[in-house]
């Protein structure tokens, strides 16, 4: 939305089209949040019928988190995103940020990570773009995720021998059937770091490449 997906398409030499609810489905599009003002927009309706009909959207990142509702009165440690506000479904996030507690971010196997450390976790190469929120709901099979716990947070009295509160996992990039289609949402920090990390320009390189993948593959899930 603030222009710089498109920009740096377009330095690239990659030719690309505004969304249209009129485009076929068996195209992609891709969705860029920086620079959303958090206030709900027909554009993203027009999206999600979209994508019901069959197609594949990719949202390169979530809203910066000051547009999200916490969780809790005063909680830096989870957000929630409410249904129909981009997407037709509600988001649960919690931080990827490790502080005193690790959150370990998980890389699998996927065309997605083609060239680049994988069925580990992130090491160095991934400093960059390694994701500071992950979704916990809706849960999912996700293909890069966060496996963290918590630890009484904010009640520093109970932080000590007894141990952890909860332990969970969530997606840091992660595949949602809606409808005949495919949401793909992404909370790596690909599209700021574009043109600055070949990390982030080889995981955008490889989301694109493996797009008509994708559509065979569910196409072949509907029914006939």
């Amino acid at each position: 939305m603030d222009g710089s997906l498109g920009q740096y398409l377009s330095n690239t030499g990659a030719t690309f089209q505004t969304f249209s609810s009129q485009l076929p489905p068996d195209q992609s599009v891709l969705v860029n949040l920086n620079g959303w003002n958090g206030e709900s927009n027909i554009r993203f309706n027009e999206l999600a019928n979209w994508v019901e009909r069959g197609g594949i959207a990719l949202y390169l990142n979530l809203p910066q988190m000051t547009h999200l509702k916490m969780v809790t009165r005063g909680s830096h440690m989870s957000r929630h995103l409410e249904k129909d506000t981009i997407l037709p479904f509600s988001l649960s996030l919690y931080t990827g940020k490790g502080l005193w507690t690790p959150c370990s971010h998980v890389v699998k196997n996927h065309p997605f990570y083609d060239g680049l450390p994988s069925n580990c976790l992130m090491g160095q190469e991934y400093r960059n773009v390694v994701s500071q929120w992950s979704i916990v709901e809706p849960k999912s099979n996700w293909i890069g995720g966060n496996i963290t716990y918590d630890w009484y947070a904010g009640l520093k009295h109970k932080q000590n021998y007894i141990g952890v509160t909860e332990a969970f996992h969530g997606a840091d990039l992660t595949q949602i059937s809606y409808g005949k289609g495919i949401y793909i949402l992404c909370t790596h920090r690909i599209v700021e770091n574009l043109g600055k990390d070949p990390v982030a320009d080889r995981l955008l390189k490889n989301m694109l490449v493996d797009f008509p993948r994708l559509h065979r593959v569910n196409s072949s899930k509907q029914p006939s």
